[in-house]
């Protein structure tokens, strides 16, 4: 994609730049990749095209030599939820009332005043596994990169605290609810509910990647079901 850039000489152009690694998610607790390993380590890159034309984004070792983009995977998960008739409420709420998936280090991110209802969490990358429980989060235009204070160490990509874009979360926690409920594309176009195994633990049937959310306290934690 070429531009113009205006106030430049006839026949100036613009052209789009992406700088991949500028920063490491600090998290180690990443969705699964596609031979079911914590896709870790995560890293962020930007895209920029001028001055006021840029965005940041995430990316993900698939565990088979490439790297998952997140703008593909929001991509996906909004089409796919859309496609399931899920109904995500937008929320203008006094910033102090809304209960936050937290993402930081220390548990505390300031609140802004637009959230998403329910949390739908990418739990798995591929395939694609989205997990819904109750509560809100944030909603931003673009994935969010909060730089950690302390310099690397000499050879070092700096870290940063990532939150991802149109109200996703992501990862192998999750808010407890007691009714979690399932998606994923390779499933069909609908919501499945969750089986319960035992007053701590739900199964999550997928037909190619079954997964178990286990209790932890007020989180689900998730696992990868070992197949005979």
């Amino acid at each position: 994609m070429l531009i113009a850039l205006l106030g430049c000489p006839a026949g100036c152009i613009l052209i789009p730049k992406e700088v991949r690694g500028v920063y490491l998610d600090r998290r180690t607790d990443q969705p699964f990749d596609a031979i079911g390993q914590p896709a870790t380590p995560a890293r962020v890159g930007e895209w920029m095209q001028g001055v006021d034309n840029y965005h940041v984004f995430l990316e993900w070792p698939s565990g088979n030599g490439n790297w998952i983009d997140s703008r593909d995977i929001i991509r996906n998960a909004r089409l796919h939820l859309e496609q399931c008739g899920a109904v995500r409420r937008t929320l203008h709420l006094d910033p102090f009332s809304i209960v936050l998936v937290h993402r930081t280090p220390a548990g505390v991110l300031s609140p802004l005043n637009l959230a998403l209802a329910p949390i739908w969490t990418i739990a798995s990358l591929q395939p694609l596994i989205l997990v819904e429980t109750a509560g809100t989060v944030q909603k931003f235009s673009y994935v969010q990169a909060h730089p950690a204070d302390a310099p690397p160490q000499p050879g070092e990509v700096r870290s940063a605290s990532v939150f991802l874009n149109e109200g996703f979360h992501y990862g192998l926690h999750m808010p407890h609810t007691p009714e979690p409920r399932w998606t994923s594309p390779e499933a069909g176009e609908r919501i499945y509910d969750t089986r319960e195994v035992s007053p701590t633990e739900r199964a999550i049937d997928h037909p190619t990647r079954p997964l178990r959310l286990v209790r932890e306290g007020e989180f689900w934690r998730v696992e990868l079901v070992q197949q005979p």
